[in-house]
């Protein structure tokens, strides 16, 4: 009988966390929590893995690299071939440079608010979610927050960010576009107030590297 008994402790016991678990998070503790990480973090770096799938294709686009960012305007982001690409931010001019083809475009942001906008929403994303997000759950010690995007952003469907509750900051970003493309952004080895210097968000283009301005979209072509 007494072992009965224990058993059925045991199973109640079991019930009574799935039913209730040790914590749930509300919208207002992840912003809370998000907000203090974005204020005590002056710079980060991480490794990335990216995958794309286009609508109506069988096999993803994959890509891996890093990422380096710094408050409060420079960024560094390089992918690896067959897909290599390199991106760098400093204050409102933004390079995209693609060593195999010879060629890097420039962009204005100052002349591209959108764009401006998003770079901003990637490196402190809290203000939108607050404005437009919703907290759908949590899984595996991450939190789950879906934006349903409008005016700007309206070019994505949905766009959802998993924060891994031991720092406090974005860890994967998952895009679906209206068009049906899906781009799944993951980040690992994450550190943060490292010290990156300044020169480690400089790049030097090959003499032989074609140049363009690039022209910001119309609203019809976004």
């Amino acid at each position: 009988m007494e072992s009965r008994g224990i058993k059925g402790f045991v199973v109640f016991a079991v019930l009574f966390l799935v039913a209730f678990p040790a914590h749930a998070f509300t919208l207002q503790e992840v912003l809370k929590e998000m907000k203090r990480a974005q204020e005590e973090t002056l710079d980060m770096s991480a490794r990335l893995a990216q995958e794309k799938i286009l609508k109506g294709s069988v096999n993803p686009i994959i890509m891996k690299g890093w990422i380096k960012l710094k408050k409060p305007d420079k960024l560094y982001m390089e992918t690896l071939p067959p897909n290599q690409t390199i991106t760098v931010l400093n204050g409102t001019e933004l390079l995209v440079y693609f060593p195999s083809e010879k060629v890097a475009q420039k962009f204005d942001l100052s002349k591209d608010p959108t764009l401006a906008k998003w770079l901003r929403f990637l490196q402190d994303p809290v203000s939108e979610i607050e404005r437009a997000g919703v907290l759908e759950g949590e899984k595996k010690g991450k939190v789950i927050l879906r934006l349903d995007p409008s005016g700007e952003f309206d070019f994505f469907k949905t766009i959802r960010l998993w924060v891994d509750t031991r720092v406090w900051l974005p860890v994967r970003i998952d895009l679906v576009e209206k068009n049906g493309d899906v781009t799944i952004t993951t980040y690992t080895d994450l550190t943060t107030n490292t010290g990156i210097e300044d020169k480690e968000f400089e790049i030097k283009l090959p003499p032989d590297v074609e140049v363009t301005e690039a022209t910001p979209p119309t609203p019809e072509r976004r």
